[in-house]
């Protein structure tokens, strides 16, 4: 203490010795009375002139600069003279370097980031004589790092960072000190446990997956969930027991454990035997393999009738399937069904499309979707009396040019085959163009992929008898050839058309598209600008307000049209009747080819044709 106490006076000494004559001009400082009565600071020290007795310059200190004045600081402003003992002390202020510990919220990991110690000094700035001087001061900054490995141990001890330590890394960042912030420790993860696992060996194991198209793109209705049928003894699934994980431990040295395992059990229901020592389902009838997951319990059963438990939507993805299907919920936007029996939808169907080979039942709605009952039938119903009609016209064409081409009259003319084709073609035979023309229109519109056998023949009826094309005919047998493959065609759409009649039975439908080569039923509030096409009768209970109806049978409906008279058509053949109890006017009824538009509101309606093949229509009034 006594060494301390006399090295601190002679520090004392020795600056006020520097500073004695601080007040005193350098030697270089002009005599000029100029400089008489002010003070200034010139290279860190501070001047004074007072020779003249005229007013005394004052002197203000500043924050970060003691002034002493004979020894004695003074706060405030004060006057001063030459004759004074001036001294300023500056500031110096240190902040020692930092060691920054931070770990990640799971404690596998942990951070240091060091930063430098700082040395602010202030130095007093250079000012011009003036008679009040008011003191300023500039800070200088130096920066070095005191970091030591000792003290990031110690800084991550008091953090509780005692495992993993990465004790390379500490000694690099004492010898390259940086500002980045460096992984000082790390854990050890838990290894996972491997969850048992189940093997389905059925198509349309669950999940299904998403279709990859052939341009790359992915349907995400497609999913390939719903598997085929399967025989008696067939192996559905097998389960693979797992295994335990390891534990981990984590910086601060506790054991991180693993998660736990997944343990799966297999459930058999109707169909099915679960053999506990193979881990085994196994198929004790035939029939169509169902498998659904409640939590980690795998339920399997075959069944009869594929049975959708909830929604047709993304989740379960379309359903295309060689049986019956039941859906116990809806059918959502944009799903497809397709079976080959019979399809009963226990909700609504919201914009889909149906596509059956038997009946279809729909309990509630039915809004923007297209239904299909009977396969293609009604479709392929339409060619045939194009075709027919195609085929007579035909035959009628070639008599003629079998009678002309032998005639002498033409026998002596200079005039080609395919020249008197298109001058017939023109006169006499101008529905061949029109019957082909709307063959091919009706191809177009098909959204379905025809038989090639029609595709083919239509375009060469094109080829051949539309525009200008009969100027490349040379001789009759080339019109001769269609008639073998008009007999082809007839016989392979009546074998499409010849299945049985498939009825569809709904309760309310609005902006959809109706088709069955059987009867249709819609016996709730009614159908609302919808197309139905039917190959028997169609039975309206409630209201049918717009759109159309075409039918190969007879046609019932509560109430026609609007009071707005929106166009609203039906259609039957002749030998049919159509039966309304209440039209509004702008209904339009055809029976045959015999149409009829209702100019006023009507009850009771019946429309048949007569023997001269007229509209034969009865009703009561309306007041």
């Amino acid at each position: 203490m006594y060494k301390e106490e006399i090295l601190r006076k002679l520090i004392r000494k020795s600056l006020e010795e520097k500073t004695k004559n601080a007040c005193e001009p350098p030697d270089n400082v002009s005599d000029d009375a100029e400089q008489d009565g002010n003070a200034w600071v010139e290279k860190g020290k501070i001047y004074v002139r007072n020779r003249q007795q005229k007013r005394k310059p004052t002197i203000t200190p500043c924050k970060h600069a003691a002034l002493y004045i004979n020894k004695m600081q003074v706060y405030e402003q004060v006057a001063v003279d030459e004759d004074n003992e001036i001294f300023v002390e500056t500031e110096c202020e240190e902040t020692p370097g930092e060691i920054t510990v931070s770990v990640s919220p799971d404690k596998l990991k942990a951070f240091i980031k060091i930063s430098p110690a700082t040395k602010i000094c202030f130095h007093l700035v250079d000012q011009n004589a003036q008679e009040d001087l008011f003191l300023k001061v500039n800070p200088s900054v130096e920066q070095y790092w005191d970091i030591s490995a000792d003290s990031i141990k110690e800084e991550l001890a008091r953090n509780n960072v005692v495992y993993g330590i990465n004790y390379d890394l500490i000694d690099n960042l004492v010898k390259n000190p940086r500002l980045t912030e460096e992984l000082a420790a790390s854990g050890s993860e838990p290894q996972a446990p491997a969850d048992d696992r189940v093997e389905i060996y059925f198509a349309g194991t669950i999940p299904g997956k998403p279709k990859i198209l052939p341009d790359g793109s992915v349907d995400f209705r497609t999913l390939n969930r719903f598997p085929p049928s399967v025989e008696q003894e067939t192996i559905l699934a097998r389960r693979f027991p797992g295994t335990k994980g390891i534990p981990g431990r984590d910086v601060n040295g506790g054991l991180i454990p693993p998660a736990n395992q997944k343990h799966l059990f297999l459930k058999g229901g109707k169909g099915v035997a679960i053999d506990h020592e193979k881990q085994e389902v196994k198929a004790v009838i035939s029939g169509h393999p169902v498998a659904k997951i409640t939590g980690n319990v795998y339920w399997f059963d075959v069944l009869p009738v594929l049975v959708q438990q909830g929604n047709v939507d993304l989740s379960s993805g379309n359903i295309q399937f060689k049986g019956d299907i039941k859906v116990l919920g809806d059918v959502k936007a944009g799903m497809v069904i397709a079976s080959t029996g019979k399809t009963e939808i226990n909700g609504s169907v919201y914009e889909a499309t149906i596509n059956t080979y038997g009946d279809v039942l729909v309990r509630n709605n039915v809004i923007n979707t297209k239904i299909k009952a009977g396969g293609h039938e009604r479709y392929y119903a339409k060619f045939l009396p194009l075709l027919r009609e195609l085929k007579n016209k035909l035959r009628e064409l070639t008599e003629v040019l079998n009678f002309l081409i032998h005639h002498r009259f033409f026998e002596k003319q200079e005039l080609k085959f395919g020249q008197l084709l298109l001058v017939l073609e023109e006169m006499k035979f101008k529905e061949i163009p029109i019957f082909i023309n709307r063959l091919k229109e009706l191809g177009g519109n098909a959204d379905f992929e025809l038989h090639q056998e029609l595709i083919q023949f239509i375009n060469l009826m094109v080829d051949t008898f539309t525009g200008l094309n009969p100027l490349k005919l040379k001789k009759i047998t080339e019109i001769m050839m269609f008639f073998p493959q008009l007999a082809l065609l007839e016989k392979l759409l009546l074998e499409n058309t010849a299945e049985k009649a498939c009825a569809i039975l709904l309760s309310y439908t609005l902006n959809s598209k109706i088709t069955a080569s059987g009867s249709v039923l819609v016996g709730g509030t009614g159908c609302y600008n919808s197309f139905i096409d039917a190959g028997g009768d169609v039975n309206i209970r409630g209201v049918m307000r717009g759109g159309e109806i075409i039918s190969e049978g007879n046609v019932t409906v509560g109430t026609a049209g609007s009071d707005i008279g929106i166009s609203t058509i039906i259609r039957v053949p002749a030998g049919k009747s159509i039966k309304i109890n209440y039209a509004y006017p702008g209904v339009c009824l055809q029976v045959g080819r015999a149409f009829k538009e209702l100019i006023q509101s009507a009850r009771q309606i019946s429309a048949t044709v007569n023997e001269k093949a007229e509209l034969g229509l009865s009703w009561e009034g309306v007041d």
